[in-house]
C-alpha cells in the first residue's frame, strides 16, 4: 500500500513538472515573438523613411535641378508682368517643374494665375539666366528648358488653371514637386496682375525645374 502511494506521489510530482516545463517553454516563445514582433517594426519604419524621399532632392543628388529668378518688377495699372518656363522642341528633354514661390514686395495685392496651353510674343521675352542648384559643386550641368519674363504682355488660348492671391509683403510657396510635366515643344506660362489697379505693386517670381532625356525616359518605359 505504501508502495503505490509513493509511485501516485511520484506520477504527481512528474506530471506537474512537465506542466511548469511548458509553460515556461510558451512565455519564453511568446516573448521572444514580442521582441521579433518590435523589431519588424523598426524595419517596416526605416523601410517607409528611404521610399519619402523627395524628388526635388534625388534630382538634387543627380544633377538634374535647376532654379532661376525674375528681378522684383513693377505692376503699374492694368499692366501685368508674364513668366514663362518654356522647353524648347529642339532640347530632347523633358521638363518637370519642382516649385513656384512667388514674393510680393509692396503693400499692395497682387494676383498669381497659371495657364497651361498659351501662347505669348517670345520678342517680348526676355530669358533669365538659370542657376545650377545642384549637390555636386564640380557638376556643369547646364539647363535645356528657359525662364523667360517680360511686361505688358498678352496671353493667347491659355487655359487658367489656378488664381491665387499673395497680400502684401507676403510670399506663396506651391510645392509641384514634378506633377506639372513639359514634353519638348510645351510651356507653362504664370501672370502676375495688381489686385488695386491704382496702386502699383512689386513683384519677383523663382521657378525650379529637373530635365530628364527623353531618350532615358524611352528606355524606362521599354523595361
Amino acid at each position: 500500500m505504501n508502495v503505490n502511494n509513493k509511485r501516485y506521489q511520484a506520477n504527481n510530482q512528474a506530471h506537474a513538472n512537465t506542466i511548469q516545463t511548458t509553460s515556461n517553454n510558451s512565455l519564453c516563445q511568446a516573448d521572444y515573438s514580442s521582441r521579433d514582433s518590435r523589431n519588424n517594426q523598426g524595419v517596416v519604419s526605416c523601410s517607409k523613411a528611404i521610399v519619402s524621399v523627395p524628388q526635388a532632392f534625388a534630382q538634387t543628388k543627380s544633377g538634374r535641378l535647376f532654379q532661376s529668378t525674375s528681378d522684383a518688377l513693377p505692376v503699374i495699372g492694368n499692366n501685368n508682368i508674364v513668366l514663362q518656363l518654356c522647353n524648347p522642341c529642339s532640347c530632347n528633354t523633358t521638363a518637370y517643374v519642382s516649385s513656384v514661390i512667388c514674393a510680393n514686395h509692396s503693400p499692395s495685392p497682387i494676383s498669381l494665375k497659371t495657364f497651361f496651353y498659351g501662347t505669348v510674343n517670345p520678342d517680348l521675352l526676355k530669358t533669365r539666366p538659370a542657376g545650377n542648384t545642384n549637390m555636386y559643386v564640380d557638376c556643369s550641368c547646364r539647363p535645356k528648358a528657359c525662364f523667360q519674363c517680360g511686361t505688358r504682355i498678352e496671353i493667347c488660348n491659355g487655359i487658367l488653371v489656378s488664381n491665387v492671391v499673395v497680400n502684401g509683403y507676403d510670399t506663396f510657396t506651391e510645392t509641384i514637386d514634378g506633377t506639372v510635366i513639359l514634353s519638348p515643344d510645351s510651356s507653362v506660362i504664370y501672370e502676375i496682375c495688381s489686385v488695386n489697379c491704382s496702386q502699383t505693386a512689386l513683384a519677383s517670381v523663382s521657378l525650379s525645374w529637373w530635365e530628364v532625356p527623353t531618350c532615358e525616359e524611352l528606355i524606362r518605359c521599354c523595361l
